[in-house]
């Protein structure tokens, strides 16, 4: 009700003014928020995977990535491309698994050859949005900038697939446990941003039980609903 609708929008916005990326980057506010409304409006009106998911991931992964342990290795540029990540992270969400377009054939598991299906169209249904001039969220941005923010948010959406959680998990704690992120690579400030983003995707059931139980009534709606269609299709 605050944002009058536009949560995801009102969200990216506010952690941008906040963390002050629009000077440090330079950033063109007119084109970023013509993006995010273009963006928000491609989140379809289901019970889970809408555009209030999205704003909710984008806080809990900000959440995690200003924690110090992650913070000191970032860059503005590593917390603008990790918002856009989070933001854009279930675009033109229909509301079923990876595992229903799989089974059923359907032209989304065809176009990304049954390989992180949704995560592949999320990505790239988005990433089209920025392609127009009046709404390019990286305007003004040198080759190289728009490069490594690609790479990151790339790498931080397909990190998203559930089928992924427990390798992802098992790297990260030998990581972790190894002392890699003391000082980590390129790659090792990629893989914090990725696992921010994706502890913050599945983060509901840590939240007060309001929340909580909000949610997962809303993810079994939409669970539940899938069931209906595989039955439908004699899946």
């Amino acid at each position: 009700a605050a944002s009058n609708g536009n949560s995801l929008v009102a969200i990216v916005v506010h952690y941008v003014y906040a963390l002050n990326l629009d000077v440090r980057l330079g950033l063109d506010l007119r084109k970023l928020v013509s993006f995010l409304v273009k963006l928000q409006a491609g989140y379809n009106r289901i019970p889970f995977h809408n555009h209030i998911h999205a704003a909710d991931v984008v806080h809990g992964t900000v959440f995690f990535a200003l924690h110090d342990a992650v913070r000191r290795h970032l860059t503005p540029l590593d917390l603008y491309a990790i918002i856009l990540a989070a933001a854009m992270h279930d675009h033109g969400h229909m509301g079923y698994t990876n595992a229903f377009h799989i089974n059923a054939h359907d032209e989304l598991a065809i176009t990304y050859n049954d390989m992180a299906v949704l995560e592949s169209f999320h990505l790239a249904s988005s990433w089209r949005l920025t392609l127009d001039v009046d709404s390019d969220p990286f305007a003004g941005f040198g080759s190289d900038q728009y490069t490594d923010a690609r790479q990151t948010i790339v790498q931080a959406i397909l990190g998203s697939e559930m089928s992924l959680h427990f390798d992802h998990l098992t790297k990260f704690k030998t990581h972790s446990s190894s002392g890699a992120f003391d000082t980590p690579d390129r790659a090792g400030v990629r893989e914090l941003l990725t696992m921010c983003l994706h502890a913050a995707d599945v983060s509901n059931p840590s939240k007060p039980w309001a929340l909580c139980s909000n949610w997962a009534a809303r993810v079994m709606m939409e669970f539940f609903t899938q069931g209906d269609k595989e039955r439908e299709l004699g899946l």
